[in-house]
């Protein structure tokens, strides 16, 4: 081919033509040969052409926008700005530009880096787009990250932490993503921390369980470790009736209420009479970690008419409660409109709740029994105690107080406790019971 009579990066005149430059048999060849546009500053500017459209250019902008036949991911060189500047089409007509930066596959910092944006608005800036070009994502990726190294006392490099994002599921318009927390222990570097929907430390059962929540393998408070396994707390073979939570049925819906501060209170369940023959608690599930139990309840009325509320216990889970004549002693007063009257028994076979000298009426809600029964250490092999404080009214209307405090005469570890009316069922009312979380 021949030389073109000047050289294409000179100065020309707007109209000069370069490709009637060479010689007319050398003029196909499109590909290589280039047509001067216009002058700018002094800087000649031409645009190589292929195929009827542009693919590269140099020169100045109003050069390169003098040109209507761009495609996109053409190139042009601003030679007028200092330093140059590459520029490529990302859509035509009408002509987008934007800068091309370069890319360097790896770059080293040996100075602090500061990034700076001064837009007052609201929106998010300065940002830092860390960018996984993969054409095949898939779950487990990682994405991309910041590691924290430097070197160990024998020089070596080290990698101390790291935090890094991870694909959970790529699929389009439904992507799941977490990000980890990684440090260096005894050696090794791995994943302490999740934060996904909700924030999980690595090995939790489950997992990342839903948005707003915490899983985690344990619980410490100033350094006492003051829950071992939330999930111990929760039994699958609870009675239906004893979610503690409105509404809800299943311990599982219940287990994050379930979690107290040492010493504390803790709500653990609920039960509802319903034509009940007895309402039962069984505390074997609950024992390692609780000490003394409260029940308070709400309203209890018989189905049948004058009876008294009594209380038994069992040492065998519940299977079968100690109802002999000579299982428990009781003793209380009952106060009516300012008489006060006590009432006991020696040998037993329950706790009356009630007293004997007053009864429980049936026809009205203001006759039934609402009152607290505490429940001390039933875990112990000791002679269990219990004390009560209560009240209900007459068929008069009239209030009736009453106390009583109650022991076993036999020494064994209780592990239930059952609720019944003298005669009849319990017609209505409920029961809660409250743990109190060992301190030691």
């Amino acid at each position: 081919m021949a030389t073109p009579p000047f050289n294409i990066l000179e100065s020309k005149p707007a109209d000069t033509d370069i490709v009637s430059q060479f010689p007319a048999d050398e003029r196909s060849n499109r590909d290589i040969i280039e047509s001067a546009i216009g002058v700018e500053h002094g800087i000649g500017a031409f645009g190589a052409e292929q195929g009827g459209r542009h693919r590269f250019g140099v020169g100045s902008n109003a050069a390169r926008d003098a040109i209507t036949t761009w495609e996109v991911g053409s190139l042009w060189l601003n030679t007028v700005t200092s330093p140059a500047k590459l520029q490529r089409v990302v859509s035509i007509n009408p002509d987008v530009w934007e800068d091309v930066a370069a890319q360097p596959s790896s770059t080293s910092f040996t100075t602090d880096i500061t990034v700076t944006d001064t837009d007052p608005g609201a929106a998010r800036g300065p940002e830092v787009f860390l960018y996984r070009n993969s054409a095949s994502p898939a779950a487990n990726d990682i994405m991309g990250g910041f590691v924290f190294q430097g070197e160990d006392s024998a020089g070596n490099t080290e990698e101390y932490a790291s935090i890094d994002a991870q694909i959970v599921d790529p699929t389009s318009t439904s992507e799941d993503a977490r990000v980890r927390v990684r440090t260096g222990i005894a050696g090794t570097t791995a994943t302490r921390l999740n934060v996904q929907a909700g924030v999980y430390t690595e090995g939790a059962t489950g997992g990342d369980q839903g948005a707003g929540t915490i899983n985690a393998t344990a619980l410490f408070d100033d350094g006492v470790q003051a829950v071992a396994d939330i999930n111990a707390l929760t039994t699958t073979d609870n009675p239906a009736s004893s979610a503690f939570v409105a509404g809800s049925t299943g311990a599982a819906t219940n287990r994050k209420f379930r979690v107290g501060e040492v010493g504390g209170w803790v709500p653990l369940e609920e039960q509802t009479a319903s034509s009940s023959a007895s309402l039962n608690f069984v505390l074997t599930n609950y024992i390692t970690d609780f000490e003394d139990f409260e029940f308070i309840i709400h309203a209890l009325r018989p189905a049948t008419d004058a009876v008294f509320l009594w209380l038994r216990t069992s040492t065998d889970g519940g299977a079968s409660y100690d109802a002999g004549a000579f299982n428990y002693a009781w003793v209380g007063y009952r106060s009516d409109q300012g008489a006060l009257t006590g009432d006991r028994s020696t040998a037993a076979p329950q706790i009356v709740l009630t007293s004997e000298l007053d009864s429980i009426g049936n026809t009205a809600d203001s006759e039934a029994f609402s009152g607290r029964v505490m429940l001390y250490n039933p875990a112990a092999a000791v002679h269990t105690r219990i004390t009560s404080h209560g009240n209900f009214s007459d068929a008069a209307g009239n209030p009736i107080d009453v106390a009583i405090s109650g022991i076993r005469l036999a020494a064994a570890d209780v592990d239930a406790v059952r609720f019944l009316m003298s005669s009849g069922n319990i017609a209505s009312g409920k029961i809660t019971m409250l743990g109190r979380r060992k301190v030691t």
